[in-house]
């Protein structure tokens, strides 16, 4: 964890995402809203929606877990306020609970929603009839034989596929991310090998080579730098990372990075859990976008297993956004490439005994889409 931030920055991802009471049902963040992924005074999405979820956690009953969370950016929210979050309470029964929340910022001396979003809640059950989850497609190296992004990118410098001054800017664009979350890609995966698509003439994997985008994966252990002590911790540094995996993976399995697109942007967003404990152990995100015209749709879906229980239970989240334009190399776009929305999934062992159980997770993702006329 850097120890030279200024006062004003969050140093772990539990004050990032942390709130305050300013009034009835309104919460506002603790910190600025922070960029990832762009130099612009945007600020990365999965900031609002990790604020957005904590809030509506601070309203939801004593015993009562988040199992939805759904909404549209309506405004980019901008890096020069904090963020505030008013709740409204729509529904309180014996077994559900939901709640809305007004995502707003100050900007240019106006009040401007930004993000609208709703999160239900339902009463832990006392037991489970069937609990089930398909298993991930692939078998993937353990995490302390995987290297992080950053000793990737070292690599590549020492061999000569990138500069220093690439490493840099890539470190830059992502460094949010790296001070919250320890990431290790398993090499099996393709943004193990192209940097996150930096390293664009970068050679697949041979077992991906010649699949279709559609078939594609890449994989990712990751886990929490610092401690989250709350459930809603959990719940909203889940939120807060997806918006970082889900947006633009379709470009690095197409061998394009960000600079390739004039705009990659979240539209809507849903997340939903399928299992009432999760301690972000271990998950694995499927991506299947929906591509028509401008508008890429990302959809996840998230396994988790839990080490303690040897059990896999299941989330889903869906994160709609747009990629626009192709403004540096006449490479075909992910849009114009062959897909294969009924792959098949191949079947694995149900759990990952080998693994180190501190880390947090490991994503897979992988893509299906089809034209929407």
């Amino acid at each position: 964890m850097p120890s030279n931030l200024p006062l004003d920055i969050a140093r772990t991802l539990a004050e990032h995402i942390s709130v305050e009471p300013v009034g009835p049902e309104t919460f506002q963040a603790r910190f600025n809203p922070e960029r990832q992924g762009n130099t612009a005074s945007y600020s990365y999405g999965g900031c609002a929606l990790g604020v957005g979820v904590q809030a509506a956690c601070q309203t939801a009953p004593d015993g009562y877990n988040l199992y939805s969370v759904t909404g549209s950016f309506l405004a980019p929210v901008l890096t020069d306020s904090k963020i505030t979050c008013s709740v409204r309470r729509l529904r309180d029964t014996r077994t559900f609970a939901t709640r809305q929340v007004e995502i707003s910022q100050v900007q240019n001396a106006t009040t401007r929603l930004c993000v609208i979003m709703l999160a239900d809640f339902h009463k832990k059950e006392k037991d489970s009839l069937l609990e089930y989850s398909s298993p991930p497609d692939h078998i993937y190296s353990k995490p302390e034989s995987c290297l992080t992004p950053q000793e990737t990118g070292q690599k590549k410098v020492e061999q000569g596929t990138i500069s220093i001054e690439s490493l840099s800017l890539y470190n830059t664009l992502f460094g949010l991310i790296a001070r919250f979350f320890e990431a290790r890609q398993a090499p099996e995966g393709i943004s193990a090998h192209n940097l996150h698509g930096m390293v664009k003439e970068q050679p697949q994997p041979p077992h991906q080579a010649r699949l279709p985008l559609t078939a594609k994966t890449s994989a990712d252990w990751f886990r929490c730098r610092t401690p989250l002590s709350a459930k809603s911790d959990h719940y909203a540094g889940l939120a807060w990372m997806l918006d970082a995996y889900l947006t633009f993976t379709p470009l690095a399995h197409s061998g394009m990075f960000l600079d390739d697109a004039a705009a990659c942007a979240t539209l809507d967003f849903a997340i939903r859990f399928f299992c009432d404990e999760f301690d972000l152990i271990t998950v694995r995100v499927y991506l299947l976008p929906d591509r028509a015209l401008n508008r890429t749709e990302y959809i996840g879906d998230l396994c988790l297993m839990v080490y303690r229980s040897n059990r896999v239970s299941n989330l889903r989240a869906t994160f709609g956004g747009y990629m626009r334009g192709d403004r540096h190399t006449p490479k075909a776009s992910p849009v114009e490439q062959k897909n294969d929305p009924g792959a098949e999934v191949q079947g694995i062992p149900e759990t990952y005994e080998n693994a180190l159980a501190y880390y947090a997770a490991a994503i897979e993702i992988r893509y299906s889409s089809h034209a929407i006329l």
